[in-house]
């Protein structure tokens, strides 16, 4: 391995080649001042070190306005940084609140909190937030606000969220911009209607050795507008998967109790293999009205 060593004295010039002498600040041959980088120290390699990052530095403190390596210019993203160290966007959006899903690279703690903002605000400014008590990594976080928050003007008022640092106020990432709902009607990030929302409320893990009382607790919401039927099914599916292709469902046979979103309801999963999955919430007409972010899942809770 070669590497490039500061001069100090001794080595040779990077101008002319020539060898400089101990303690000299100058090359004695051409005057370029020793100092410069350019002599070539070889080192031979003879053990391996492993290296545990425990603190990553997410924020610049030489530009309180610039938010370092969070995103890349992109959509979801802070522009300008070169590293990503995680990502939140918004997973619904209505009158009565806005659930954000987020999904970190970093060490996260119970002081985080999701902060739901006016776009192009200072990172101190927000207008409500939740912490993330879960301490979860990758999640979704439910956010009461303001119902019809609106901008002076009437236009549509731009938010945005940001998932903070909690012990020293740093923006980890933070959403694209997206419109607060009206007064009248909840909107997602694209400006659709929202339907409802589905979600994993736990794991519980199953009983050695053949965990066959494994189970994913779901639950969901239906809003206005979505009469819930026994017929309708909870289905658990790989991402990505047609509307019709699922590796095992179940009934929502207390249908009254999701109506109108007033009363959540939740069921069980059982499912015999680990892997990578979303829940989808399917009327009985076939339509998916609301699905999950993928996760994990293991029979044995790891």
């Amino acid at each position: 391995l070669s590497m490039a060593q500061p001069i100090l004295g001794g080595g040779f010039c990077t101008n002319c080649g020539q060898p400089l002498a101990t303690g000299s600040r100058f090359c004695q041959s051409c005057g370029t001042p020793a100092g410069s980088v350019g002599a070539t120290t070889n080192i031979t390699n003879t053990t391996t070190t492993n290296i545990s990052v425990t603190h990553v530095h997410y924020h610049s403190d030489e530009d309180d306005n610039a938010y370092e390596g969070v995103g890349g210019g992109g959509s979801g993203g802070v522009g300008g940084g070169n590293k990503v160290f995680g990502t939140i966007s918004v997973a619904s959006c209505d009158n009565d609140s806005v659930v954000a899903a987020f999904n970190m690279q970093g060490p996260v703690s119970d002081y985080d909190y999701v902060a739901l903002c006016v776009a192009g605000s200072s990172k101190d400014d927000y207008l409500t937030y939740e912490c993330n008590h879960n301490q979860e990594r990758k999640g979704t976080v439910k956010i009461d606000h303001v119902p019809g928050l609106r901008a002076d003007s009437g236009g549509s008022l731009q938010l945005v969220l940001r998932y903070m640092e909690g012990t020293n106020w740093k923006v980890v990432a933070e959403s694209a911009p997206f419109d607060a709902p009206s007064e009248a009607t909840g909107t997602d990030v694209e400006g659709r209607p929202v339907a409802s929302r589905i979600f994993v409320d736990y794991f519980q893990a199953g009983s050695p050795p053949r965990y066959f009382d494994a189970a994913i607790a779901v639950g969901f919401e239906l809003a206005d507008g979505i009469t819930p039927s026994s017929a309708d099914m909870i289905t658990l599916c790989a991402p990505g998967a047609p509307a019709d292709a699922y590796a095992t469902y179940s009934n929502n046979d207390d249908a009254a109790a999701a109506a109108g979103g007033a009363h959540p309801g939740s069921i069980l999963l059982s499912h015999s293999v680990d892997g990578y999955y979303i829940v989808r919430y399917v009327t009985e007409g076939g339509a998916v009205v609301a699905e999950s972010e993928p996760f994990p899942y293991s029979r044995d809770g790891s």
